[in-house]
């Protein structure tokens, strides 16, 4: 049977209610919300438990665009990715991100080849993605990544490439980009994102 209950709150600690004594059990905080009760009861409460619903979501694959040339990347940081790396030439060449590890930075694998002229989106900490958009289209028999914009909370970068071909666009509402993926290798062949929602 259960001879004592105690309930923390964001408020307050209430109880314990009972005698403290037998087995001890606790559902340790920063699980999720209790959102139910379930056990077994008679005269007494025989037994407890409860449903959580979790806080923590996992990140929705979105795309990819783009076309099939290439292998295949992924990129996911549970981080704050603060810069992206984009070579452009004719068209969309490689790609890049720096994010922080704690407190050391650090920059990932380069996605694509080796030419094209680079350029750096600094995003800082505070500069969320809020909107994500670009074209592609063939390119010497293969379809590639032609263009890139970027959307932030305080401003637009872009476009880096020709905005020629198939349009596509990717608006962060209720969610946070967390990692991108693709395919890759002479040029960025294809792009996807992967957005992590905000709300549970």
């Amino acid at each position: 049977m259960i001879y004592s209950l105690t309930f923390v709150t964001t408020i307050r600690e209430y109880g314990p209610y009972g005698q403290e004594k037998g087995t001890q059990f606790f559902v340790p905080k920063g699980t999720g919300l209790i959102s139910g009760f379930f056990g077994r009861s008679g005269d007494q409460l025989d037994a407890i438990g409860v449903y959580i619903k979790t806080l923590i979501q996992s990140p929705v694959a979105v795309g990819p665009w783009g076309g099939s040339g290439g292998t295949a990347w992924s990129f996911e940081t549970a981080w704050t990715i603060t810069k992206i790396k984009i070579s452009v030439g004719d068209v969309v060449d490689s790609i890049t991100f720096q994010y922080m590890d704690g407190e050391t930075t650090r920059w990932s694998s380069r996605y694509g080849g080796a030419g094209g002229k680079p350029t750096e989106i600094d995003l800082g900490t505070n500069n969320n993605l809020e909107a994500i958009s670009g074209h592609y289209g063939n390119y010497y028999g293969k379809t590639v990544i032609k263009s890139l914009t970027f959307v932030t909370t305080t401003g637009t970068y872009g476009p880096y490439g020709p905005e020629e071909g198939t349009t596509f666009s990717l608006p962060v509402k209720a969610g946070k980009v967390v990692g991108f993926f693709g395919r890759a290798g002479q040029w960025l062949d294809a792009l996807g994102f992967y957005l992590k929602p905000t709300s549970a």
